[in-house]
């Protein structure tokens, strides 16, 4: 039975809760057993003195309370780079809960993202609570596409994956920046605690597991629709397309994804009215593009992902992301028969051989984070060298050399750190942002692990044919989150797996989508279902099982559902059947029936 963990009601209950009084001195702690987003609302019978000496705090882990109590004494203690909490209270007193209708009170106008609550009764009365509910407002997703093996690790982290995605799905309207949206009332955020915002290359990996997943792919439309709209119009960097939603941040990287973004939309969905309508759109990317490439055709970055890693410049993982643009824009001119395709083939193949002769070392596979020798000691980025992969600037044998080297120098028991060598201080200086405090900038990518990496990696292995290596990522980083009690990937894990908690109580995201896209590559690599022309008309099924016994797979696409169970069998041949719907055509592997309708 395919794991889900996604809510069976919209309307949500702590576990166990019945009416009760709360008397003085008594503290209770609810537990809606997994992390909820949602509108909290409380039904109670108390006076407005008591109400104003009854604490609550709320958290998605218990290990954070203690930071929140901190804040009733000083306001100022949960800080960080980014407020820990956007337009979130997950601390204070009762009367500060917004009256409602016979007695119930909502906590607050915005979505309150927990899965404890707690209150303390410091008043001298009893409090009368009758009901406690949280009216969840993720997008009401239908799970059509769904995974399932006999590695039940595996199935968690496919429900996982998709959940997160689920949770960062919300009503436009909470947006940071109110961004409502032609096609949907809902958007696709990265965080749904912290951010609260569209970022382009969070979305990217985040939309490939709603597709493969969800029966709603407008909602997809409908988030890069909103970062096309704010495409700069003006000024030094006319046609780029922002790194944000809320902020319009100028971010070269998250540009480069978006377009990578709308392909693989049009690809899956066959919009090709949306594509035809964005053709301008994209020629003045192009034409930016253009205004930023240096004599060598790459385009020098403001900074990485890998924000508080002083990276500006050539940056491998930029000039990847340049090299899967261009690709990308290759095949949509191509299908809306654009003369530009013709250009940005060219410019793709330039891109490629930049790359290799600008990040490539003696005697090392890795391509390095930064153009070779330009530092004292080259570092290597996991970012680029798995983009490099996947997007084919390094030829299969380079690729599995690659990925050995990521297991020797980058794979701890929890995951693979980003950079090697880390970042030393009395090697390397101050090498964090001068806009970030020393405290607040040295832990978040040195020697750290991010789910968002850990995906690509299991995508990258995934595509080179490393089935098992693949899903052994998947595991480790998995079963961190889970022997947690937690439900959605991080933004980030500590070393150890442990939260991502600063020393002033400040906490990265603990629901962050891009974490999520294993659950992708589980339906499209290991059950092995692409497609090959867009909208799924034309597809294939090419099930790469590795040590599974079998796998179960459907996939949403505009024809219907394409159905895929593959086994192994004694002799080790893979052997299935996939069910397709009439209007397609499916090319499969040897050992696997078709059948239509």
């Amino acid at each position: 039975m395919r794991i889900s963990f996604s809510p069976q009601e919209r309307r949500l209950v702590p576990d166990g809760f019945a009416p009760f009084e709360l008397q003085p001195g008594q503290k209770v702690r609810f537990d809606f057993q997994v992390k909820r987003a949602g509108l909290l609302h409380m039904e109670l019978d108390g006076s407005a003195a008591a109400r104003s000496q009854i604490r609550y705090a709320y958290t998605s882990d218990e290990r954070l309370f203690p930071s929140l109590y901190r804040c009733f004494e000083d306001e100022a203690w949960v800080a960080g780079r980014f407020p820990a909490y956007v337009r979130m209270r997950p601390y204070g007193q009762l009367d500060q809960w917004l009256s409602g209708e016979e007695g119930a009170y909502l906590l607050e106008e915005d979505l309150t993202v927990l899965r404890y609550l707690e209150l303390d009764n410091r008043s001298s009365e009893p409090l009368s609570i009758r009901r406690l509910w949280l009216d969840y407002t993720a997008a009401p997703f239908q799970h059509v596409g769904g995974f399932e093996c006999n590695d039940d690790l595996i199935n968690e982290c496919w429900a996982m994956g998709t959940y997160t995605v689920e949770l960062c799905s919300q009503p436009s309207k909470y947006t940071q920046r109110s961004l409502q949206g032609p096609y949907s009332d809902y958007v696709i955020w990265d965080g749904v605690r912290r951010d609260k915002d569209i970022w382009g290359g969070d979305l990217r990996p985040a939309s490939l597991t709603a597709l493969y997943a969800f029966d709603q792919p407008e909602i997809v439309k409908n988030t890069i629709e909103l970062l096309l709209t704010l495409q700069h119009t003006e000024g030094e960097e006319q046609g780029i397309i922002p790194g944000s939603g809320a902020y319009g941040q100028i971010f070269y990287e998250w540009t480069m994804w978006t377009i990578v973004n709308l392909w693989e939309y049009v690809l899956l969905t066959g919009d090709l009215a949306y594509l035809q309508a964005n053709v301008g759109r994209l020629c003045d990317v192009v034409a930016w593009m253009n205004k930023r490439m240096e004599s060598d055709g790459l385009i020098s970055g403001l900074n990485s992902w890998m924000y508080s890693i002083d990276a500006r410049g050539k940056i491998s993982g930029l000039a990847m992301a340049q090299k899967a643009a261009w690709d990308a824009l290759v095949q949509m001119f191509s299908l809306v028969k654009h003369p530009m395709q013709e250009y940005c083939r060219q410019q793709a193949e330039r891109t490629k051989r930049s790359i290799l002769a600008q990040f490539s070392v003696p005697s090392n596979p890795l391509l390095t984070m930064i153009p070779a020798g330009t530092k004292d000691r080259d570092r290597f980025a996991i970012d680029g060298n798995l983009w490099a992969i996947l997007h084919d600037v390094v030829d299969p044998s380079r690729g599995e050399q690659i990925l050995q080297e990521i297991e020797k120098q980058f794979w701890t028991e929890r995951g693979s750190i980003n950079v090697v060598p880390v970042f030393d201080e009395a090697v390397d200086g101050a090498w964090w942002w001068d806009v970030l405090p020393q405290q607040s900038a040295v832990w978040r990518h040195n020697n750290n692990i991010w789910p968002y990496m850990s995906a690509y990696e299991t995508l990258a292995s995934f595509h080179a044919g490393r089935t098992d290596r693949g899903l052994e990522v998947m595991r480790r980083v998995g079963r961190s989150h889970l022997e947690q009690g937690h439900k959605t990937y991080w933004e980030m894990m500590n070393l150890d797996g442990g939260l991502p908690i600063g020393d002033r109580g400040d906490t990265l995201s603990l629901t962050h989508a891009w974490g999520g896209t294993g659950s992708y590559g589980l339906q499209a690599y290991v059950a092995g279902i692409q497609p090959l022309a867009p909208g799924f008309g034309n597809f294939s099924v090419t099930p790469s099982l590795g040590s599974l016994d079998w796998v179960k797979a459907e996939v949403p696409t505009p024809h219907g559902i394409i159905e895929v169970e593959a086994e192994r069998t004694k002799s080790g041949e893979i052997r299935g059947t996939v069910k397709y719907p009439d209007q397609t055509e499916c090319q499969v592997s040897a050992g696997m029936e078709k059948l239509r309708g």
